[in-house]
């Protein structure tokens, strides 16, 4: 099972994400999905311990007051907002 695959264009992806065609801009997206792995894992801990109805309510404001969100994060929150 390989993890990076390459394309006929010479870019990489993981995952079937595009991640480029340089080491540092692979490395860099790379770090990224790992980053936000673990700090999902660390709010999902912690909205296990809280009120569930506060949280979701506060990711509810936090969506809608923010616009400038990247996919990921994006991503991220709309998970928590399923799982709450």
């Amino acid at each position: 099972m390989r993890i990076l695959s390459e394309d006929a264009q010479g870019s990489y992806q993981f995952n079937s994400q595009l991640l480029g065609r340089e080491r540092q801009q692979i490395a860099l997206a790379l770090t990224t999905e790992f980053t936000l792995q673990e700090i999902h894992a660390q709010i999902k801990e912690r909205i296990e311990v809280l009120e569930p109805d506060l949280i979701y309510q506060k990711l509810q404001e936090l969506g809608a007051s923010t616009s400038d969100l990247n996919h990921y994060e994006r991503k991220l929150l709309d998970c928590l907002l399923s799982r709450v």
